[in-house]
Order: structure tokens, then sequence, then C-alpha cells
């Protein structure tokens, strides 16, 4: 019998949807015509955060017990599926970046 817990991983799949949709009607109403990349790429970032804790809470037993350092690195970490042990890391942008426009 698997540990698998389908109650975080919902939530976090629910989410994301969420977002997806969201983001396909910003791009169908030309939002990112005004904005530019950096909009459109905080948009994927926080669908990728949904997906990526999807993977990440599979086991766990309830919703959002993970302390914030947690939830960064699992948000951030890409699953590795096939080959290497280490994960690949989506860097976050920091403040600066953010606040200047730049990625």
């Amino acid at each position: 019998m698997s540990d698998f817990n389908k109650t975080p991983v919902l939530f976090e799949l629910k989410e994301a949807r969420l977002h997806l949709d969201e983001l396909i009607s910003n791009v169908e109403g030309g939002e990112f015509d005004q904005h530019g990349d950096f909009a459109f790429l905080i948009g994927l970032q926080h669908i990728y955060e949904h997906l990526n804790m999807s993977w990440h809470t599979k086991f766990n037993k309830e919703i959002g017990v993970e302390s914030q350092q947690e939830y960064e690195t699992l948000s951030s970490t890409f699953p590795n599926f096939f080959s290497s042990p280490e994960p690949f890391v989506i860097e976050k942008l920091d403040s600066e970046n953010e606040e200047m426009g730049e990625t």
C-alpha cells in the first residue's frame, strides 16, 4: 500500500490549473502586449511552483506543513525524474531584479 496522499497533490494541481487558466486569459486578452515578458515570466513561475509542490508533497499527511524555507526550496526545485540524483533548481527572481523589471 502506498503512502501517496492525494490531498496536497490535488490542492497544488488545482491551484496550478487556476493560475494557468488566468495566464491563458491574460495572453488571450493581450495583457502581455502591454507588460511584456516579465509579467508572463512571473505567471509561469507561479504555476511551476504549484506543480513542483504537487510532486514534493505527495507523501505529506497535511497541506502546508513545510516551513517557509522548506516551501521556498521545494517550490523552486524541479523534480528530476530520470537520471541525476541532484535536483534541478529554478532560480527565484530576487527583489532587485523584480523592481528593475529585469530577469
